[in-house]
């Protein structure tokens, strides 16, 4: 049996169809996990188990409005559950911020998208960062080492933009 692969977040979309939760799921992955948005085996199982959540539980507590809600958002919970981190989430809004610091809004002219493709090339070199703090650890975000945490990658990626930075202040195109 082969696996097509795609190459695009609109070839997943197309081959997921009308799929509720499937295509939940897709836009949840290309914002926060852009390197499993293109995963279609992962996205349609996921996708299957939440359809059956929502199905077990309208057959054990019925159709009412109610019910269907409540079916609704347990199969959001199963669907959306366990991804924990987003470490493409936090390096983008850091980046962004920087870009705009460092540029202002009225010269940064990169699309988003762009912006996004930057942020995944400069994720890898932000990896050393990301391992030496508990990412998994749910209170993580509340604590003292997340102002560390975040201090440490905003250095790391200023320093990795710096470049960019600087041909955009001469008016050479960025990279993005």
């Amino acid at each position: 049996m082969s696996t097509q692969k795609y190459t695009t977040v609109a070839e997943i979309a197309q081959a997921i169809g009308a799929n509720y939760y499937g295509l939940t799921l897709l836009s949840h992955l290309e914002q926060y996990y852009p390197e499993l948005a293109l995963d279609f085996e992962f996205i349609k199982k996921k996708a299957a188990c939440a359809a059956e959540v929502a199905a077990e539980y309208v057959g054990e507590h019925g159709t009412d409005g109610f019910s269907q809600i409540e079916a609704k958002n347990r199969a959001l919970d199963e669907l959306l559950g366990g991804f924990g981190f987003s470490k493409f989430e936090v390096a983008f809004r850091i980046c962004t911020d920087i870009l705009y610091a460092a540029l202002g809004s009225h010269e940064l002219t990169a699309s988003h998208e762009r912006q996004r493709q930057l942020v995944m090339c400069l994720q890898p070199k932000l990896e050393p960062i990301f391992e030496k703090y508990p990412l998994d650890d749910p209170e993580f975000p509340a604590s003292c080492a997340y102002d560390d945490f975040e201090d440490e990658l905003k250095k790391a990626a200023l320093r990795l933009l710096q470049p960019d930075i600087e041909a955009a202040r001469d008016k050479v195109d960025m990279p993005f």
